[in-house]
């Protein structure tokens, strides 16, 4: 299953998502854009890994995707810079 979190695209292996662990999902990336620290809570069996694996697999899947478009930009302004030169 595909849901946004807070301008993320999640990728989550269940069909389902329980509103703590959205929630938890959501603390966590807010802690992780600050930059910061945070100190988390979910109750047993919650799936807490699973929780963290999706949200930073999906924040490397995204970032994974921005650093491929910053490289072919600068490739292409390399290749411009090339032209002129010449």
């Amino acid at each position: 299953m595909k849901f946004n979190l807070d301008g993320l695209e999640i990728y989550f292996p269940y069909d389902y998502i329980y509103p703590e662990q959205y929630r938890y999902m959501l603390e966590a990336k807010k802690a992780i854009d600050a930059n910061g620290h945070s100190l988390l809570e979910l109750p047993t069996l919650a799936s807490k890994a699973l929780c963290m694996i999706s949200l930073i697999t999906s924040y490397q899947f995204k970032l994974s995707k921005q650093l491929s478009l910053y490289n072919k930009e600068k490739e292409r302004e390399k290749k411009t810079n090339q032209l002129i030169f010449i």
